[in-house]
C-alpha cells in the first residue's frame, strides 16, 4: 500500500492513526471514532481534562463509536459573555462534518483515512 502524507482523496489507503492526518479546516477526512477510548483527564497531567474532554463538556459531542466525516477545528479564545470579561481557551479537535459544514458535534477520532473520490457528476445523473 502506497503512504499518503496527507488528506489527499484515495481509493485505497487503509485506516492511520488520528495523529497523522493533516488537520486542516479546509478538508474534510472520514473517522473512526470512539468516545469511550478518550480518557478523560490528561494522564501527564491528572488535574487537567484531555483536549476532546474540555471540548464534550459542553455536550456536543458524538456518543458511542463509529465512522463519520470530519474536519478539524483549530483552537480558539472565547468569552463568558461581555459582562464578564473572563476568557477561556477552547481547544482544537475534530469536528463532525456535514452539509460542507463543521457541526459542534466533537468527535472522538481515533483513526482516519482519506474519503474516496466522489462520482463524477455525469455518473450521478444517470
Amino acid at each position: 500500500m502506497t503512504p499518503v502524507d496527507s488528506n489527499t482523496r484515495s481509493d485505497s489507503v487503509g485506516w492511520r492513526p488520528i495523529e497523522t492526518a493533516q488537520k486542516d479546516e479546509q478538508a474534510p477526512i472520514l473517522a473512526w471514532f470512539d468516545h469511550d477510548a478518550d480518557p478523560y483527564q490528561d494522564p501527564s497531567n491528572p488535574g487537567r481534562l484531555t483536549d476532546y474532554a474540555a471540548i464534550a463538556e459542553g455536550g456536543d459531542f458524538l456518543s458511542g463509536k463509529g465512522v463519520a466525516i470530519v474536519v478539524w477545528r483549530d483552537g480558539y479564545h472565547d468569552s463568558d459573555g461581555w459582562e464578564s470579561y473572563q476568557s477561556y481557551w477552547v481547544p482544537g479537535g475534530w469536528f463532525a462534518y456535514l452539509d460542507g459544514d463543521a457541526t459542534d458535534y466533537v468527535v472522538n477520532a481515533t483513526n482516519w483515512m482519506p474519503l474516496p473520490t466522489p462520482p463524477a457528476l455525469e455518473e450521478r445523473r444517470g
